[in-house]
């Protein structure tokens, strides 16, 4: 059980953090009053500058971890603040209920993509990565690794950041926007499934979600993947951040 001063410690990190969220405009958080002096702090040094106790640090650590997939050291203080305001606060990107994790599609998310590729009738081409875009025509060339050209007025880039480094352009990319692509890399995860013969925790009247904050631990979050239907019980793991890198190389049975 934690004792009075942590829980002190942990609420006013939580406080603090939607109280300067509030500082940062939705649709522009470069504007933010501190907007320099956060972008320029790490979470790391957030938390640090915020936190008195080593449980109320940990589980910040932890907090990070869960939704970017990162460790503080690794985000900017400015960016995190607003990605969590995006989601609603500190509580409910964390929740279940009322939370991020409240809800799952039937039959899966990946529907959705799916249903839409069905609507535009063969027009979606899979397996054609792009490899340059040309815009400097009155029409923009898109060309894919196998030579295919695509044209058209507009091109929407709804990929990660970093893969925008094996495209070439023309004209090129502005030198900065260049450099910010290659210095947002992506979060490391793994999503691991336990089933079981039955949901014995939902027997005992518990939700199946655990917080593990011990650092031999591989898994950080658990949440119950049970089918709407309660068959095919299972617990799913969340394996994050430095623990799936550590993770990542090894072999099956190193693992």
């Amino acid at each position: 059980m934690w004792n009075p001063i942590v829980y002190l410690d942990y609420n006013n990190l939580w406080r603090t953090m939607d109280e300067m969220g509030k500082e940062i405009p939705y649709e522009a958080p470069w504007m933010a009053p501190h907007a320099e002096e956060w972008d320029k702090m790490t979470m790391k040094e957030l938390i640090d500058k915020l936190c008195w106790t080593t449980t109320a640090k940990k589980f910040a650590t932890l907090f990070v971890n869960v939704n970017v997939t990162s460790e503080p050291h690794e985000v900017s203080a400015l960016w995190f603040l607003w990605y969590v305001k995006q989601c609603g606060g500190t509580t409910r990107i964390f929740s279940t209920s009322n939370g991020g994790q409240e809800r799952k599609f039937v039959g899966g998310a990946g529907q959705i993509s799916e249903k839409m590729a069905e609507h535009l009738q063969g027009r979606v081409k899979l397996q054609r990565p792009v490899v340059r875009i040309d815009q400097s025509a009155e029409n923009i060339v898109v060309e894919t690794l196998n030579h295919e050209i695509y044209e058209a007025k507009y091109v929407i880039s709804a990929i990660p950041p970093t893969l925008c480094m094996k495209i070439h352009f023309n004209p090129e990319l502005p030198p900065l926007r260049n450099q910010l692509i290659s210095r947002v890399p992506m979060g490391s995860v793994i999503k691991c499934m336990v089933y079981y013969k039955e949901a014995f925790w939902r027997k005992k009247d518990y939700c199946g979600s655990m917080i593990i904050e011990d650092e031999e631990a591989p898994i950080g979050l658990t949440l119950d993947d049970t089918k709407p239907d309660g068959s095919v019980p299972a617990i799913m793991g969340f394996i994050l951040a430095r623990k799936s890198r550590k993770l990542a190389h090894l072999s099956k049975d190193e693992r």
